[in-house]
């Protein structure tokens, strides 16, 4: 709960305090080059041609002004509260994915363009409101392991979203503890059944 509520802050702060007309000019770069792509690549096909051929379209949009502008704020902002990563996406609702616009991870970063599915049990459900869509949401895989993922919207100066503001906590730390603390209950009650019997 506690790392929920400190997830939803952080992702709320820096969707306030980015640029939004930044955000805005890199949102729509990429979803032009998005909506004309005939050939779009998943990030589970990273490393392979196709997927760098893929994201190879966007190279133009990470050489702008707004978007070295957006990637050192992220950075900045990234470094100071202590988070795993921050990062911009902008969902593509229809498709059930989202789009990243900017990830200020030093090792590792998701290019601009790159396609993720929506780790939802229920993803048509919870789109369809998408100012409270991306709440605390617990996943486990290979690429990222136990990660607390929450989004807070940005907006444009009509009220319209724009992209999501995405903060990642990493919950490997908490989850080995979970861990070692069942196996210590295990043992325990193990023990207490020897004893008993």
């Amino acid at each position: 709960v506690v790392y929920g509520a400190r997830s939803v802050d952080i992702a709320k702060l820096v969707a306030v305090e980015l640029d939004q007309q930044q955000v805005g000019n890199i949102q729509q770069a990429v979803r032009g080059i998005y909506d004309n792509s005939n050939n779009k690549v998943m990030s589970d096909k990273w490393g392979t041609p196709e997927f760098e051929e893929y994201v190879s379209q966007y190279s133009s949009v990470t050489e702008t002004e707004d978007y070295k502008a957006v990637l050192a704020d992220l950075r900045r902002m990234q470094d100071v509260l202590d988070v795993d990563c921050l990062y911009i996406i902008w969902a593509d609702v229809p498709n059930e994915c989202y789009v990243y616009l900017v990830d200020a991870a030093y090792e590792g970063q998701c290019p601009t363009g790159c396609i993720d599915p929506i780790y939802f049990d229920d993803p048509a459900e919870q789109l369809k409101d998408l100012e409270n869509a991306f709440k605390p949401n617990i996943t486990n895989t290979p690429e990222y392991g136990w990660l607390m993922s929450t989004a807070a919207a940005i907006y444009d100066g009509k009220g319209e979203i724009i992209a999501f503001a995405t903060v990642d906590l990493s919950m490997n730390e908490i989850m080995e503890r979970q861990h070692r603390f069942l196996i210590y209950v295990a043992l325990a009650f193990l023990a207490v059944t020897i004893l008993v019997c």
